[in-house]
């Protein structure tokens, strides 16, 4: 189902093995305001149509999660019997929205790096940047920085201020519009049980 290359530990999935996908994971995209930089978002990082863009630019986007870290724990996974995720589904977290709580977009995950080996990656492929957006470079970095141009012009005192990196890192393609939007309710967890109220879950893929 999967790969792991070399140094650093890269996952790289199989691309013919994406209509075979198992597990998929169902994350929200919603824009969370903080007036502490530890915690504040770029709003660019929730907007799905500017990480569609890039994608559609680069081939590919990273997105970054700091729910289901428990992608991390290899033998956590193997006690469970469960796969990586090979597919991705997007739902609305916005309560403002239309669309609040429906399932508007999928993807393919071709990798999965953890922090640690995706700040390997960067460093020893610098070309690689170009699949992450500077408005996200402070999730790895740990600091925002001027590449961070909308957010520090409204916060210069936050240059150099320390921001909690993302732990879970994914590189998505293909992302596609459902339409008509699905419902969470559409999806069963990954072991097929219900799945019940939701902030990020592992799922099967339908």
């Amino acid at each position: 189902m999967f790969l792991t290359l070399g140094h650093p530990k890269i996952i790289r999935l199989k691309k013919q093995n994406y209509c075979m996908a198992r597990i998929g994971i169902l994350i929200p995209f919603k824009y969370n305001e903080s007036s502490d930089p530890k915690d504040a978002m770029d709003p660019r990082e929730a907007d799905i149509e500017e990480n569609i863009r890039h994608a559609e630019r680069f081939g590919a986007v990273y997105w970054d999660l700091n729910i289901l870290t428990g992608l991390c724990n290899e033998d956590a996974r193997r006690k469970r019997d469960m796969t990586l995720p090979t597919c991705c589904y997007f739902y609305n977290g916005n309560s403002n929205s239309r669309t609040y709580q429906k399932v508007t977009h999928k993807a393919e995950i071709i990798e999965f790096h953890c922090l640690k080996e995706l700040k390997q990656t960067l460093e020893n492929n610098p070309n690689e940047w170009k699949f992450v957006q500077k408005w996200r470079y402070q999730c790895i970095k740990g600091e925002w920085t001027n590449e961070n141009d909308l957010v520090v012009k409204a916060h210069p005192e936050w240059i150099g201020a320390y921001h909690k990196p993302s732990q879970v890192w994914i590189k998505l393609t293909n992302f596609e519009e459902l339409n008509p939007p699905l419902e969470i309710s559409d999806f069963r967890k990954w072991n097929g049980s219900q799945l019940k109220g939701v902030r990020g879950a592992y799922i099967k893929c339908p």
